[in-house]
């Protein structure tokens, strides 16, 4: 056994421990370790004080020493310390033979490492808790080295519209930004990685991998990845964010035209009327105040159908469906437009359809009596437009065709939005807000139907649209 002070004394912990794993002598240094006296510690076992998920692993390499397959290992494993906590082990055992090379003893040499291994623990988990984050994150998280991707997270994934992370791992950078945005891209990140600090960067256009164009806002820093110089960018899709904001530019730019025009002109007529001018002139009043009250009726009417299209696609507005006869719908319509076809000297048609429908009956009339409206208003005198509808399958598909001037091949998608027209002219010259065709769409979508629209130019249009029969409702 050894008796000098070097063991005694040494600054880690030592020992010597027999073959079946009972200690035969202890140093000072390993009973502060694990809070035993030196009599505690020798009445017990090495065994005794391991952690039970370390136990066969040092048992394991126990044997392997005595079979003479390892001149000596080195392992962390954990011992239950006297007062309960457990105590991180950096342990380095050999054996110690007799004269012929038969063994004696195991000679352990212990250092308590737990500081390190809970600051070790401690990283781990905070780069888990990254990953986590990152991985969850429903910004795009993407690092690349050398102008090429080398990670990047779910979110990315889909952004870049593909299918797995194999398909953009190693991809180019530049193969997915813009060409236009390209020279700029590549001197900002320069301008990032010389920084060595998060840069927020100008919005940019991507290129999805379908071929899409999307709009990005991108903050980037410049970081190591796995040891080498990277660059870390954050990207943020904002094309719904930018469609939005010019859709309500077009919207307050319309809306500004649209309200000012009809109250310069009332404020016209009424300040001509007001100023005495006119007492003398009792026609030119009447037509004065003519002009005030049919622009105050498209005030009215525009600020009705604005309020109308928010309250229906928001879904605010409460469609009171119920079983309705489409014969009855159509000759309802009919009858209302009836006045205005004969004033515009058009030859109103129709064939009623008797079939039952599940419908908001005044809402589906506002549809039928907006197409209506628009075939009347953008026909020639003297010509016919005509309502029909048929079954088709397990829905009533209505048609309104008329022989007017048509709609350009380039009018065709856009003719549902809001504010569109043919002819910017046709607000002021037809009296539309430009919104009927819109909200028509919002009513029809909130009925499960479709709407659309064939036309050829000079010749004539065919508005559609479907409701669902009310058999296939209730099946």
């Amino acid at each position: 056994m050894f008796s000098n002070s070097a063991f005694e004394y040494a600054a880690m912990g030592m020992a010597l421990v027999s073959l079946d794993g009972a200690w035969l002598q202890v140093n000072r240094t390993l009973c502060e370790i694990v809070g035993y006296s030196e009599s505690e510690l020798l009445a017990t076992t090495l065994q005794a004080i391991t952690h039970p998920d370390h136990l066969n692993a040092d048992l394991n390499c126990m044997h392997q020493l005595l079979s003479g397959k390892i001149p000596c290992y080195h392992i962390e494993t954990r011992y239950s310390h006297k007062f309960g906590h457990l105590v991180w082990i950096l342990l380095s055992v050999s054996l110690v033979r007799s004269t012929n090379g038969l063994p004696l003893y195991f000679l352990a040499h212990i250092q308590d490492i737990t500081n390190r291994k809970q600051t070790e623990l401690a990283l781990q988990e905070s780069e888990e808790r990254h990953r986590r984050l990152v991985e969850l994150s429903p910004e795009t998280i993407a690092v690349y080295s050398q102008g090429k991707f080398v990670y990047i997270n779910p979110a990315g994934i889909r952004l870049l519209g593909a299918s797995s992370l194999e398909a953009i791992i190693d991809k180019p950078i530049l193969e997915i930004v813009h060409p236009k945005y390209r020279q700029t891209f590549e001197r900002q990140i320069k301008q990032v990685q010389a920084a060595k600090r998060a840069v927020e960067l100008p919005a940019l256009k991507l290129v999805q991998l379908s071929g899409q164009v999307i709009d990005v806002e991108m903050n980037a820093s410049s970081i190591l990845y796995k040891g080498k110089p990277a660059v870390q960018v954050v990207l943020r899709d904002i094309t719904e964010r930018l469609e939005i904001e010019r859709m309500k530019d077009e919207f307050i730019s319309v809306i500004s035209h649209e309200l000012r025009t009809p109250l310069t002109s009332i404020r016209g007529s009424l300040g001509l009327l007001a100023s005495g001018l006119l007492l003398a002139q009792p026609e030119k009043s009447q037509r004065m105040l003519e002009i005030a009250v049919s622009n105050t009726d498209r005030l009215i009417r525009l600020i009705n159908e604005i309020l109308d299209l928010d309250r229906i696609s928001s879904g605010t507005e409460n469609m009171e469906k119920q079983a309705c006869n489409a014969a009855d719908l159509m000759q309802q319509a009919v009858d209302e437009m009836q006045s205005m076809a004969e004033k515009n000297t058009i030859t109103l048609c129709f064939s009623p359809l008797k079939a039952l429908l599940w419908a908001d009956r005044d809402r589906i009339i506002q549809v039928l009596t907006n197409l209506l409206s628009n075939a009347i208003k953008f026909s020639s005198p003297g010509t016919k437009v005509w309502l029909t509808a048929q079954k088709q399958g397990q829905e009533v598909v209505f048609q309104v065709t008329d022989q007017g001037r048509g709609i350009p091949a380039d009018k065709i998608e856009s003719i549902f939005e809001r504010f569109q027209q043919v002819d910017a002219s046709d607000s002021r010259q037809k009296g539309g807000t430009g919104l009927g065709l819109a909200i028509s769409r919002h009513i029809v979508q909130q009925h499960s139907g479709r709407i659309w629209v064939s036309s050829i130019v000079n010749q004539g249009s065919s508005f559609y649209f479907t409701l669902p029969l009310l058999q296939k409702i209730l099946r």
